[in-house]
């Protein structure tokens, strides 16, 4: 059984690459995660007339990849892991 991930990639452009024969579409502009089903990407922003790219999940070594959205991300995953603060 193939187990899909959790967060795709959404963004509000699309464009297409490739070569002829060979084109698809791909995210334009800065990369979003967005669960299946969900009207707003992880950092909250309306996103229900983006298209989702269900061939490219999410990473957050991605580039152009909303830094708000890795952090919700985190967030979710690990909880409040504490304050860090900064040591002069």
């Amino acid at each position: 059984m193939t187990r899909l991930p959790k967060f795709f990639v959404s963004a509000p452009h699309k464009v297409r690459a490739g070569t002829r024969g060979a084109l698809h579409d791909e995210p334009y502009g800065v990369r979003h995660a967005r669960q299946v089903g969900s009207a707003f990407t992880e950092c909250r922003m309306p996103a229900l007339s983006w298209p989702i790219f269900w061939d490219t999940p999410f990473h957050d070594e991605l580039e152009l990849v909303c830094r708000a959205c890795v952090n919700a991300l985190v967030h979710d995953r690990y909880g409040h892991l504490g304050a860090v603060q900064d040591v002069a």
